[in-house]
C-alpha cells in the first residue's frame, strides 16, 4: 500500500514544482507527464486528467503564497512558538 501512495505523493509534489510556472491546460498536462518520466511512474490519461484539478487548486495556493513579500530579515521558521512577541507565560502555581 505505502509503496504505490508514495510514488503518487511525489509525483503530486514534484509537479507542482514543475507546473507551478504555467497557466494552460496543455502545459500543465505536459509537465505533469515530464513529472512521470523523472519519478518514473506511467499514469494513464484518464488517471492524469483526475489529478490535473487537484494540481490545478494546489498551483493556485502556491500562486498566492508567492504574493506574500518576505524580506531576508526575516527568520526561518525552525520550530513551533504559539506565544505572540513580547508574551510571557506565566510560571508557578499561577
Amino acid at each position: 500500500m505505502i509503496n504505490k501512495i508514495l510514488p503518487t505523493h511525489l509525483f503530486l509534489h514534484f509537479s507542482l514544482f514543475v507546473i507551478s510556472c504555467s497557466s494552460e491546460d496543455s502545459q500543465v498536462n505536459k509537465d505533469a507527464i515530464g513529472m512521470e518520466n523523472l519519478i518514473g511512474l506511467d499514469f494513464t490519461q484518464s488517471e492524469r486528467d483526475t489529478l490535473l484539478p487537484g494540481l490545478k487548486v494546489l498551483k493556485g495556493q502556491y500562486d498566492t503564497l508567492r504574493t506574500v513579500a518576505l524580506n531576508n530579515s526575516v527568520p526561518e521558521p525552525l520550530y513551533y512558538d504559539p506565544r505572540l512577541p513580547g508574551q510571557i507565560l506565566p510560571t508557578g502555581k499561577d
